[in-house]
């Protein structure tokens, strides 16, 4: 990175910075609240390892917010800082705006649904507003709610919406990869919950109740066909044995019990809901 070293470091298990760079970024006009919870926005839907200045998504941040690249990264390494997720992995991230950005990430964690929503709709207006400024292209990699401003506020608008971020930030956690086949087609992923939408409204948007499954095996998960034990290890449903020996079976299948399940790089599925899920959803007999 131009001036500013890379932000993440996978050798190191740390981030780094260039301390020039920083503290001049740091420097810069003050940050407002609206500025950092759209950061936060993109700091959950981000693949892992991407806060650096080259990642388009920085780089669109950045031209929204009117900033450097440099300075969005800095601010979401600072919330690397405040994610208990990082802290675990012994990544420590920018502690030095720790302070600032603590109450934004408060705030999401005390009401995700309105927190994504709203600020989907401020990305949504600042995207507009740029493009009939400077008439440039939508980028193609990320979902696009341009069309949602004006709308009204509808449970089922902000529904599609959220469901819509889960989704980004399940396949980002995944990296874009299915947890069983290890498929990394985004097209065909989907964001599967481990407790339903309609069954826990507060963990709707937790990434840790999100699995990144191809379709079949999504299907198959709603159904109960299919578990993943608290061990992270996929378990068959009895109620499948007839069809095992089959040769479609083992084409579009191809799994057995007890295998084991790629975990994400951030947010591994949470074992509470795995085991709610194996005990109302999974078919035992």
């Amino acid at each position: 990175m131009q001036g500013g070293g890379k932000f993440w470091d996978s050798s190191l298990n740390i981030f780094t910075f260039a301390y020039k760079s920083t503290k001049t970024s740091m420097r810069g006009k003050y940050w407002d609240d609206e500025e950092l919870k759209l950061v936060l926005n993109l700091y959950i839907k981000l693949p892992f390892g991407k806060i650096h200045t080259s990642t388009p998504e920085v780089l669109e941040m950045a031209k929204l917010l009117g900033r450097t690249a440099s300075s969005v990264a800095i601010r979401l390494a600072n919330f690397a800082s405040c994610d208990p997720n990082q802290q675990a992995r012994g990544i420590q991230g920018m502690p030095a705006g720790k302070g600032r950005c603590l109450p934004i990430w408060e705030l999401y964690h005390s009401d995700p649904e309105s927190f994504i929503y709203e600020t989907e709709l401020q990305l949504a207006t600042r995207r507009r507003q740029l493009s009939e400024v400077s008439h440039a292209g939508e980028s193609p990699t990320r979902q696009d709610f341009t069309d949602m401003v004006g709308d009204d506020r509808t449970g089922l608008v902000k529904q599609r919406v959220n469901q819509a971020v889960f989704r980004l930030m399940v396949l980002a956690n995944y990296g874009n990869r299915c947890a069983i086949s290890g498929l990394n087609i985004p097209q065909l992923l989907v964001a599967s919950h481990i407790i339903p939408w309609a069954a826990n409204k507060q963990e709707r948007l937790n990434p840790a109740n999100g699995i990144c499954l191809s379709p079949l095996y999504d299907r198959a998960f709603d159904l109960g066909l299919l578990a993943i034990t608290p061990d992270f290890r996929v378990r068959l449903s009895p109620s499948l044995a007839q069809y095992q020996s089959s040769p479609a079976f083992q084409t579009l299948l191809g799994i057995s019990s007890e295998r084991p399940i790629m975990l994400p790089s951030m947010f591994p599925p949470n074992r509470d809901f795995l085991q709610w899920h194996y005990e109302h959803i999974f078919l035992k007999s």
